[in-house]
């Protein structure tokens, strides 16, 4: 999928839950109501335990129109663990050296300084 049309998806579901749990489970509990709920995508923030786990188990279990994010993406290390595990957009609390030409190159939309 393209950045195109991972950030026009991004814009129509006009509310990106943020995951930042203490625990995967409270995380995967959240998910499933958030699934139920009709949500067509989260962010699960890399503060959340096994986070990059999570995201790749969502990626092949979920929906396939369910958008996964990277979020509190830290450093490039970190975005490509998250790319390999299958995340469709990245969000960062700041500016990230190398991460915009990384998500440039994966095709992946990339939100640097995010809310």
């Amino acid at each position: 999928m393209s950045a195109k049309v991972v950030s026009e998806q991004l814009l129509a579901a006009r509310i990106i839950p943020v995951l930042r749990f203490a625990t995967r489970t409270d995380a995967e509990s959240a998910i499933d109501c958030l699934l139920a709920a009709g949500f067509a995508t989260i962010e699960v923030t890399m503060t959340t335990p096994d986070a990059v786990s999570l995201i790749g188990d969502l990626r092949r279990h979920g929906p396939s129109t369910f958008l996964v994010g990277a979020g509190t993406v830290l450093d490039v290390d970190m975005a490509r663990a998250c790319l390999r595990a299958g995340a469709d957009y990245f969000v960062s609390p700041g500016f990230v050296p190398g991460l915009a030409e990384l998500a440039h190159a994966a095709h992946r939309p990339c939100l640097m300084g995010g809310f």
